[in-house]
């Protein structure tokens, strides 16, 4: 059984969907809203329920003390928008940070021991360390203009390896501040059974839901393991970017981030793909397990087109 359990933690961990944040199918095109309206390459103020321009969302987000950007991967629409924002916080703000899903505490301390002036660089140094990113074809635009601004560049993740050392050892294995944070906030029933349920749809619902369940706990910790990140940071606007599923208000980093400041000021950005058979904004929401989506602003983006059916992935990978 533990066998079992290491094998379906790793083609979690590993495929990077414990977040929700991999598409189940190759989606692609421009998406209509309604029959009047294109949405694609718009901003949605979820609040309001208006949709805005981009000068009006910079007004409202670069002040914020928390800035988080959910993305889909392997969206490279979703990086340039990233940069973008970073090139607008660099012109108003000098000191911020940007912590990074794709980065680990592990390569965050060989950052520390290399130097570093360019994105090649800081890749090569990232390299160093066993990990399934590929930073120049997704992150290096976002690098460069992080390293533009001057901004510092921290860990926000544990590695693969550790991340099921945990899921086997419970409680007793994570990290005592980590732990700390989970007991101090913990999930709602719905909010838990709402998790589960993202995560065996992340997986296409390919897995046993009792290796599903410990996933729950391994999701909480990465959320909490993202917001020590943030909150261990002393600049003034403290930046994330992460898969979409960990920056929503309602159970992912804000959830913590608030447990530790009720007045915290935090702006949550989902970069989503339009999707062609939704046709209404109702449908985004019902994706993301309710009625309102679970972020501050929505910036509709196209898809990109896959090679493969992420769903095939998993299969393969749990045949294995």
């Amino acid at each position: 059984m533990i066998g079992t359990w290491v094998k379906y933690a790793s083609i979690a961990v590993c495929l990077g969907i414990l977040a929700g944040c991999i598409p189940r199918a190759s989606l692609q095109g421009p998406l209509q809203a309604s029959k009047e309206q294109v949405i694609v390459n718009t901003i949605l103020d979820v609040q309001t329920g208006q949709f805005i321009d981009k000068a009006k969302l910079f007004d409202h987000i670069l002040s914020s003390e928390y800035l988080l950007l959910g993305e889909t991967h392997d969206n490279g629409h979703h990086h340039k928008l990233q940069a973008n924002i970073v090139d607008q916080l660099r012109q108003q703000q000098p000191s911020a940070s940007v912590s990074f899903e794709m980065i680990t505490y592990q390569q965050g301390k060989l950052l520390k021991q290399h130097a570093f002036s360019s994105s090649s660089e800081l890749i090569k140094i990232l390299d160093l360390a066993e990990n399934n990113w590929p930073y120049k074809r997704d992150y290096q635009r976002v690098f460069d203009s992080v390293l533009l601004a001057g901004f510092d560049i921290l860990p926000a993740n544990l590695n693969v390896n550790r991340l099921v050392q945990i899921s086997m050892q419970g409680d007793a294995g994570m990290p005592e501040n980590a732990r700390q944070i989970l007991k101090k906030t913990p999930l709602s029933t719905k909010h838990r059974a709402d998790l589960l349920d993202e995560i065996m749809l992340a997986h296409c619902n390919k897995l046993p839901e009792e290796a599903t369940r410990p996933m729950v706990e391994i999701q909480r910790l990465r959320d909490a393991v993202m917001s020590m990140s943030l909150l261990n940071s002393n600049a003034e606007t403290k930046v994330l970017i992460a898969g979409a599923g960990h920056t929503r208000n309602d159970r992912g980093v804000p959830l913590y981030l608030r447990s530790h400041n009720r007045e915290a000021s935090i702006v949550s950005i989902g970069f989503l793909e339009v999707k062609q058979d939704a046709e209404s904004i109702d449908a985004y929401g019902q994706r993301w397990g309710g009625q309102t989506l679970p972020f501050d602003y929505v910036w509709f983006t196209p898809a990109v087109q896959r090679q493969q059916d992420p769903c095939d992935a998993i299969e393969a990978q749990v045949k294995q």
